[in-house]
């Protein structure tokens, strides 16, 4: 019997939307990183500067945390549970509140640094580029993401989690 590619490619579908996902506690630890990428440095940071530092901060949290669940499941050992309906809806609204707040209270510190140091006051017209610095600055978020290609190990090394367990098996049809 020959397999036609019609018949071959649902599975590999459902195989890469499973891959290219983001976990829901890489995504806590990655929202919380970056908020703390706005807390106050020793020189005061231009606003394209602070994007790239939240950006790559973020990126290096959405790490910890998807490494920090899968040690977590080791231990406990069992496999990933499934997200409950509306955890990223309470994620988003979350991250959206928590990263405005985090951003003012930056920029005040930031403000109240520079005037300590008798810097200038920079253009606000960034301020608006900030967000789209700090995701377009973080490629990490691709390796993050693009590392579980061809892995089947179900390691941090290799997946980040188990999302890719192998082939699918047989199909019922």
């Amino acid at each position: 019997m020959t397999i036609t590619a019609k018949e071959a490619s649902p599975p590999q579908a459902a195989k890469s939307r499973r891959r290219f996902r983001y976990t829901l506690p890489g995504a806590w630890v990655a929202l919380v990183f970056a908020c703390l990428a706005f807390t106050p440095s020793l020189l005061p940071r231009s606003a394209l500067l602070q994007g790239v530092v939240c950006g790559i901060s973020a990126a290096v949290g959405y790490g910890v945390g998807v490494a920090g669940a899968w040690t977590w499941r080791v231990f406990a050992d069992r496999d990933p549970r499934p997200v409950r309906p509306g955890a990223w809806r309470v994620f988003a609204i979350s991250a959206a509140v928590l990263l405005v707040v985090a951003i003012v209270l930056g920029q005040w510190w930031q403000a109240q640094l520079r005037d300590l140091m008798g810097a200038p006051t920079p253009n606000l017209l960034l301020l608006v580029l900030l967000p789209l610095v700090a995701v377009a600055s973080s490629p990490a978020w691709s390796l993050c993401r693009g590392r579980c290609a061809g892995s089947t190990t179900g390691s941090p090394g290799g997946c980040g989690g188990g999302w890719d367990r192998g082939p699918p098996g047989p199909s019922a049809g």
